[in-house]
């Protein structure tokens, strides 16, 4: 009988710890007009995690699921939602290697500066093709909401996307491995980056990269809009965290030669 009560005692522990969670809150707004802000939420389990990013003109939620490689864009203003797996991933790189390298051939007999920056612009264009992404460290300190932050500049080529402000896991109160989910996440997000049309590389993965942190305050140079974490709870997932909610309808993503 006790052996029978240790065994049940540590499944509990077990299971306590398997569905144990983090979320982060990020106050989200354009720069200059903080006064209207809304509160985005950031879910991590060890597989899964869900990022909720509002605005005014929508509501745009991902969910990826790490075991199955998968994740899903759900929009709430026209009730829709797409998934995307890696073998999809695998199939629109393919596509857009393809159509990458017909441009190449119809710039052959360009001027070489010219037909650089035609390719150079195709890249960008068409994902992450061709397009380096990195994190650089300004080195500048500063202190946002009781953390203690690095500035990073994010560049696509030399082009700065983002301005983020990032902290390592254990000033802001978590662990590496609260986060585990970001190690395929992260590996996903460079396959989606490189073949989706107008993909960027996001903070949470840019940081995870480059010194396993949290992005504290982020400035997006492409839409100016600022998201500044806000605060870290201990959370219990619920299932509906990471469904489609009923009445969604499924947005195909073209393929076999579809634009």
């Amino acid at each position: 009988m006790k052996n029978l009560l240790t065994t049940i005692i540590l499944f509990i522990i077990a299971a306590n710890i398997a569905f144990a969670g983090v979320k982060l809150e990020f106050k989200n707004y354009d720069e200059g007009d903080e006064s209207n802000s809304e509160i985005n939420t950031a879910i991590f389990t060890p597989d899964k995690l869900r990022i909720e990013n509002k605005s005014k003109d929508d509501v745009v939620t991902i969910i990826y699921n790490g075991p199955k490689e998968k994740i899903i864009i759900i929009m709430e203003k026209d009730k829709t939602y797409m998934v995307m797996d890696k073998e999809m991933l695998e199939n629109l790189g393919k596509q857009m290697a393809g159509v990458m390298e017909q441009m190449k051939q119809q710039f052959a007999n360009l001027p070489e500066a010219q037909r650089k920056q035609m390719e150079k612009m195709m890249g960008a264009q068409m994902g992450g093709i061709d397009v380096e992404y990195k994190l650089v460290n300004t080195g500048i300190k500063k202190k946002i909401n009781d953390w203690n932050t690095v500035k990073y500049n994010l560049k696509a080529d030399e082009k700065l996307m983002s301005e983020i402000w990032a902290a390592p896991y254990s000033s802001v109160g978590i662990s590496e491995s609260d986060m585990n989910v970001m190690k395929s996440f992260s590996n996903f997000m460079k396959d989606m980056v490189k073949s989706v049309p107008m993909a960027q590389k996001d903070p949470f993965s840019a940081v995870y990269d480059e010194f396993k942190g949290v992005p504290i305050k982020t400035l997006n140079k492409t839409s100016n809009s600022v998201s500044e974490l806000v605060s870290v709870k201990d959370y219990t997932p619920k299932d509906s965290d990471f469904i489609v909610p009923s009445g969604y309808e499924e947005k195909k993503i073209p393929m076999n030669g579809g634009r």
